[in-house]
């Protein structure tokens, strides 16, 4: 994600406020946002005598960045006891 959405998000975050803790299984609507940042750090390796070690870095292999920021936002809406619809965007 682009540092440049981060004041949007932000700002989005500002307006929306909520009392107290969101109860899923009681609250009718439950709307969530938020932002997820993960590092990654794959590597494998494989020795067979009388063979050298072989160390494999799947993220500099594949050409993966070793850090990814991602926000997500999720809705939540119980119409009955038993029934809930739920819609989430990452």
């Amino acid at each position: 994600m682009h540092r440049k959405y981060l004041p949007l998000f932000a700002g989005l975050l500002a307006t929306v406020s909520t009392t107290g803790q969101a109860d899923p299984l009681n609250d009718t609507h439950l709307f969530r946002v938020g932002i997820y940042e993960q590092d990654i750090d794959v590597k494998a390796s494989a020795q067979r005598d009388p063979f050298p070690e072989v160390e494999l870095d799947f993220d500099e292999f594949l050409g993966i960045d070793e850090s990814s920021s991602s926000f997500f936002l999720q809705y939540h809406w119980r119409f009955r006891d038993n029934w809930s619809l739920r819609a989430f965007y990452t």
